[in-house]
């Protein structure tokens, strides 16, 4: 019965491998739909739109259009809370829905690309004089399956 045993070990071994990769194409769907492995469960896009906003709350560095350089001001005002930052800039955080290239399918895949948004907002300083200044500006934000945030440029 040599023929016998061959045939159920590879019949096995057949077995074992269609059900590795059905297992790894369910998670890579469940990646796909937004799945964050480190928190067992998936995330909300009011947690993506928060973690986008609080990514943003942290960028001090103002763009001045009327003579189109950067500037990192010498007192910026941060904002307090994500509560405040949100009171200030309502409509702040715009989802983008852009035609996916092969690199953000390989993210969306990865789980690096759950959500983007350009989220517009104020950067609060004091100018020379003391007095505070404010200056609206739109940036690019990623978010992960995880609510990471980092910038798309």
């Amino acid at each position: 019965m040599p023929n016998l045993d061959w045939r159920l070990a590879s019949l096995g071994a057949a077995f074992f491998l269609l059900l590795s990769v059905a297992l790894a194409l369910v998670g890579l769907g469940m990646v796909w739909c937004g799945y964050c492995p480190s928190r067992h469960g998936f995330i909300s896009e009011s947690d993506a739109r928060d973690a986008a906003a609080t990514y943003a709350m942290g960028i001090t560095q103002v763009y001045l259009s009327k003579d189109s350089r950067f500037m990192v001001p010498d007192r910026p005002l941060p904002y307090t809370s994500l509560a405040e930052f949100m009171r200030e800039n309502p409509d702040c955080c715009t989802p983008i829905d852009t035609a996916m290239s092969a690199a953000e399918i390989f993210e969306k895949i990865t789980g690096r690309n759950f959500a983007h948004f350009d989220v517009r907002h104020k950067v609060r300083f004091l100018d020379e004089s003391g007095s505070v200044q404010t200056n609206e500006q739109t940036v690019s934000v990623r978010v992960t399956n995880c609510a990471e945030a980092y910038s798309a440029l």
